[in-house]
């Protein structure tokens, strides 16, 4: 049973609908994922999970629309549809942000903030599109927060959990609801939650971006609909935090929310690498290795992976199948990197993973996780896998050298953020692999660049639509 705390959902509504994020760092921290966002939103469109979310959409419609901008399609969809694939497909290629022990919060808020604005019966801005985004993001970080620890190491994926609630406050900050219809909104919300990691590796784990931006666009309608729902979803016995925290709920994480806001700490972690989290400082290590000493995967005779505790965790496929489990495999993406000197979109194609070259490497990984690699935690009692103290790779060629590397930070980390040079590039490469025009894609993300001073956020996206588009 949880302890008494009372009025938090109501806080959490009042937070919403009244706070003004102004901090020009906190916009400038909002204005950043929101880029990264759009550019996966656009790269996965051509994924397995991309091109299933969109034939689902045509089941029931050869030729769906509506009034809110659906990237899947290459042209609009109903509000909660397109939150569905366009979260989705933001997703699918496992390229987008990270907020270690919240999960991947920026797609779906974004996504379900896009979708309300369709709806909005009213222009809004780039401005405003950046205050509802950090708002979102601040819900879904606090409550995936106090959730607790316990939520995720038995298997539950808190970007759908603690996202959902997020989800559910972007939309209804758009959409003008009154506190008591966010309280409703927030009660249909928890009877939403769901989420396995054990479908990690497959399309269904993208889908769970997907089903917390719809989800929170749903809540925000019913609610401002006349719906109705429990008003404690968040402190009450049988609530969220009580059947999902397992005992180890902290509600008290909800009691600062915007002090201090989660994007400016801890800080969201966009991805050079477009597979799951926990193998960035891992992949840092091992191409700086091979960039600095030039070897091959020929001459490699072992590869010693260690990492804090519970580093490991959500590495789950060890003889990767498929590109999709790949990225969640430590052993093949050490072993693509070193013997690639890369690893990107290309590197996570089914042909990819089964070349006999890296299949021969992925024996020669060995990992192993140290409570000592993170002494502030050794016990990952308030860490995340990809987050705290340091991870150390160390190569032992057949010449006899052994190349040892060790990383705190992985780049694109809050710590070590990407540059705009390289931000700029990660967008444009997402835009061609999604079949986007190149005109259409620099245009948009010229404006993007300036968003604090975009009219009409639903005019950056509206006519950027795929080379060829499958209707």
């Amino acid at each position: 049973m949880l302890p008494a705390t009372e009025g938090l959902t109501a806080d959490a509504a009042r937070f919403v609908l009244g706070s003004m994020p102004s901090d020009p760092a906190l916009r400038r921290a909002a204005a950043a994922p929101i880029i990264d966002s759009v550019a996966v939103m656009l790269a996965g469109r051509t994924s397995e999970a991309g091109q299933a979310i969109g034939a689902y959409a045509r089941l029931g419609d050869p030729r769906p629309s509506g009034s809110a901008w659906a990237a899947a399609l290459g042209g609009s969809a109903s509000p909660e549809l397109a939150a569905l694939l366009n979260a989705t497909q933001g997703h699918a290629l496992d390229y987008d942000d990270a907020l270690p022990g919240s999960g991947h919060l920026s797609v779906p808020i974004l996504a379900a903030s896009l979708s309300a604005a369709a709806i909005a019966g009213r222009p809004v801005d780039g401005a405003e599109l950046i205050s509802v985004f950090a708002v979102g993001f601040e819900v879904a970080a606090k409550t995936g927060v106090a959730l607790g620890l316990s939520h995720y190491k038995r298997g539950y994926h808190t970007t759908v959990t603690g996202g959902t609630f997020g989800t559910t406050a972007a939309a209804a900050r758009v959409l003008g609801l009154t506190e008591r219809e966010l309280v409703t909104a927030f009660g249909i919300a928890g009877s939403m939650v769901a989420g396995l990691m054990l479908n990690f590796g497959t399309s269904t784990k993208p889908l769970h971006s997907g089903l917390a931006a719809r989800n929170g666009v749903t809540a925000a309608m019913l609610a401002r609909s006349g719906a109705t729902a429990s008003g404690g979803v968040l402190e009450s016995a049988g609530g969220v935090l009580d059947l999902y925290g397992f005992g180890e709920a902290r509600p008290e994480a909800m009691g600062s929310l915007g002090a201090p806001w989660a994007l400016l700490e801890p800080g969201t972690g966009l991805k050079l690498y477009p597979c799951c989290y926990a193998a960035a400082r891992p992949l840092d290590a091992i191409l700086g290795l091979r960039s600095k000493h030039g070897f091959t995967g020929d001459d490699i005779e072992t590869i010693r992976c260690a990492v804090p505790k519970n580093g490991l965790r959500p590495m789950i496929h060890h003889r990767p199948e498929t590109g999709l489990k790949a990225k969640f495999s430590m052993e093949y993406t050490l072993a693509a990197a070193a013997l690639d000197g890369r690893l990107d979109l290309a590197s996570f194609e089914d042909e990819a993973v089964w070349r006999p070259a890296v299949r021969r490497l992925m024996e020669k990984v060995q990992l192993v996780e140290e409570r000592m690699l993170r002494p502030e935690d050794p016990d990952a009692l308030r860490s995340s896998p990809a987050t705290g103290g340091r991870v150390e790779v160390t190569v032992a060629l057949r010449d006899g050298r052994v190349l040892e590397a060790a990383v705190e930070h992985p780049e694109g980390s809050p710590a070590k953020p990407l540059s705009d040079e390289r931000l700029r590039g990660k967008f444009l490469a997402c835009a061609a692999n999604g079949g986007f025009p190149a005109v259409a894609a620099r245009d948009v993300l010229r404006r993007l660049m300036t968003l604090e001073q975009v009219p009409d956020v639903l005019e950056l996206v509206r006519d950027l639509r795929p080379s060829e588009v499958q209707l």
